[in-house]
């Protein structure tokens, strides 16, 4: 697996490749932000990552609206599906972030789930994912734009 340092973020992408070393089966992981930003990846290249993110990103999102749904509150800890040749497993990461893991169907997914978990854990104070900001005002008194 190859670190991809021209990413934000990408200074943990050595723990997602022990996850990978750890997990057998694991074959992608990717670290990405609420709104479904990557913050790093390994075991695939930039534009699967992405695509990855923003999948886990909107699944992550009907989750937490089915929770709602059924009188449940919408933290969602987990979120697992089983296709044909892959398994995708999507969980919390710290403050505003998520993992997505991409493995084999033979891999165990209570294992892959408990390292996530694990993983998530162990460097939650180094991925959390702040609130943006609105930006300062302008010293010299120009005008910012303002966020949509």
């Amino acid at each position: 697996m190859t670190v991809h340092a021209d990413v934000p973020g990408s200074h943990l992408t050595w723990l997602l490749e022990g996850l990978a070393a750890h997990v057998p089966g694991a074959l992608t992981a990717v670290l990405l932000s609420r709104d479904g930003l990557v913050k790093t990846f390994s075991g695939t290249d930039r534009d699967t990552a992405a695509h990855l993110a923003a999948v886990a990103c909107g699944m992550y999102s009907l989750a937490g609206g089915s929770g709602r749904l059924l009188n449940s509150d919408d933290q969602v800890r987990q979120i697992a599906a089983e296709l044909d040749t892959r398994l995708v497993l999507i969980s919390s990461a710290g403050k505003d972030s998520r993992l997505v893991v991409v493995a084999d169907t033979d891999a165990d997914p209570a294992v892959i789930g408990h390292e996530m978990q694990q993983l998530a854990g162990n460097i939650r104070v180094y991925q959390d994912t702040p609130a943006r900001q609105d930006p300062a005002p302008d010293p010299n008194g120009a005008e910012t734009a303002k966020p949509i």
